[in-house]
């Protein structure tokens, strides 16, 4: 992990962040195990923990999104399998639900 101590804020974009760690982790454990672990991590390296200004979230239903990850030729992981994907969907909807940081969903 890097030490992002000291550095300003700028406008950043990224395609996974701690939503999806929540996400795809809260199947095995709850959001409180995982926002607790986190919040540890981030004090013991003295390292303040950075909150998006905007979640955009790609909601398409399951179907789709298995088409297009075909069509690209990609052998699915099992985070890909649509079982997992039903589940990783309603983390999304209970995150969003939260009101953790602001978010949109888009298709």
């Amino acid at each position: 992990m890097r030490d992002l101590t000291g550095i300003h804020s700028s406008p950043s974009l990224c395609d996974r962040y701690w939503w999806s760690t929540f996400a795809y982790g809260m199947p095995k454990c709850s959001f409180n195990q995982i926002f607790g672990l986190h919040q540890e991590k981030f004090a013991q390296r003295k390292i303040k923990f950075l909150r998006p200004n905007l979640v955009v979230i790609i909601d398409v239903p399951i179907s789709v999104a298995m088409q297009r990850m075909k069509k690209q030729g990609r052998k699915l992981d099992h985070h890909e399998k649509p079982k997992k994907l039903k589940v990783v969907r309603k983390n999304y909807e209970f995150l969003q639900n939260r009101g953790l940081d602001d978010s949109i969903n888009v298709d």
